[in-house]
Order: C-alpha cells, then structure tokens, then sequence
C-alpha cells in the first residue's frame, strides 16, 4: 500500500514538474511570437517609409552647375551661369533649331510690315511657373524694361536699332525699328530676351555657399 501510495505521489510530481515546463515553454513561445510580430510591424513601417521617400524623391529635380548665378531676373544682367539657368525656365520669343534656323518659341508667327515694323503673334495658352498666362502685355513689360535701361544696361546694348514695342491685341505685339536691321532677328538679339511676367516680383539671393536656391513668384 505504502509502495502504490508513493508510485501515485512521484507520479503526480513528475505531472506537475512537466506541466510547469510546458507553461513556461508556452509563456516563451507567446513572448517570441509577439518579438516576431512588432519587429515585422517595424520592418514593415520601414519599407513603407522608404517606398514614399523615393516617390517623392521622384518629384524633385536635381541640377548641378558649375557655378551659381549671379541672379534670376532675366532682363538684369547677362551672365554665363544665369543664362545657362535662364534656357531652363523661361521662353525667348524666337530661337533656332539644331540645323541653326530661327524658329518660334514662344512665337507662333512672326512677319515684316515694312523694312522698320516685325508684328510677332505668340502662341495660345501659355502660362508662366505661377499658373497667370502670358499675353502681349508681358512681352512689352519685358521689352520696356530693356530700352529703359534696367539692370545693368547690357542687354539694352542689343537692342540699339529697336525704339519701341507696342501691343496690337492680347496675343500680339509690334516692334518699331529706328532704322532696318536684318540681324534683328538674329540669335543675338531676340534670344536675349527672356519674357518676364509683368506682375513679377523675384524674391530671392543666391547663396554664397552651395546650398539650394530658392526662389518665389508672387
């Protein structure tokens, strides 16, 4: 009796021993699977935040020069570094093609009325970095600040045989000649002109380091 009795009590402690172990393994296993869990949440929230950081590194346009401008107004100053920018942002009236004919690029025509008077029609429906549409108005804005002599004067100097821009309708313009000048349609001259809008006001200054400009149209 006393040997059955014993029998029963070791196997009751062994069941009890093992029963803790398997609680303590289950406590283990529950610990490790919710380790597993919040470090897949995190990895998870990782890509997903990385994903959206190249997407929107997708949107940003990244240039390097060789040096920075000097400013960003167009009709101020002639520049090397500002005009290599300048051809990125704004549109001269004509340009030329690679085989070196001039071409219309904000102009969708141009004709000669008489040997001192080009009426120049630009195209519809373009608009400048701010949303407003360019029209006739901007490009005698733009031209007017030229033959005033603003800035630098530089520019002005192209532009000695021109006396005055006039508007003829919302999309045209007509230059007035003090004299006939073949070359006024050269890459020298008209190219020179980038158009401003005529409400502009720039509000920025190129750092002296190599950090980003920035610059805004209000």
């Amino acid at each position: 009796m006393k040997k059955r009795t014993r029998l029963i009590a070791g196997v009751m402690a062994m069941m009890l021993t093992l029963g803790g172990c398997g609680s303590a393994a289950n406590t283990a296993n529950k610990k490790e699977a919710t380790q597993t869990t919040a470090e897949q949440t995190a990895s998870s929230q990782e890509d997903t935040a990385e994903a959206a950081a190249k997407e929107t590194e997708l949107d940003v346009l990244k240039i390097g020069l060789a040096a920075l401008p000097t400013q960003l107004d167009p009709d101020r100053s002639i520049g090397i570094a500002s005009i290599k920018l300048f051809y990125n942002i704004f549109d001269t009236l004509l340009f030329t093609d690679k085989e070196g004919n001039i071409t219309g690029q904000l102009a969708d025509s141009w004709e000669w009325q008489d040997d001192t008077t080009l009426n120049v029609k630009i195209r519809e429906n373009v608009t400048f970095q701010n949303g407003e549409v360019c029209d006739a108005e901007d490009v005698k804005f733009t031209f007017d600040r030229i033959l005033s002599g603003y800035g630098d004067g530089t520019i002005a100097v192209l532009y000695e045989t021109l006396d005055s821009v006039e508007k003829i309708d919302d999309l045209t313009v007509q230059f007035k000649l003090k004299k006939p000048d073949a070359a006024f349609e050269s890459p020298c001259f008209l190219h020179n002109s980038k158009i401003a809008y005529k409400c502009v006001l720039w509000l920025c200054t190129p750092p002296s380091d190599n950090s980003p400009i920035i610059c805004n149209l209000v």
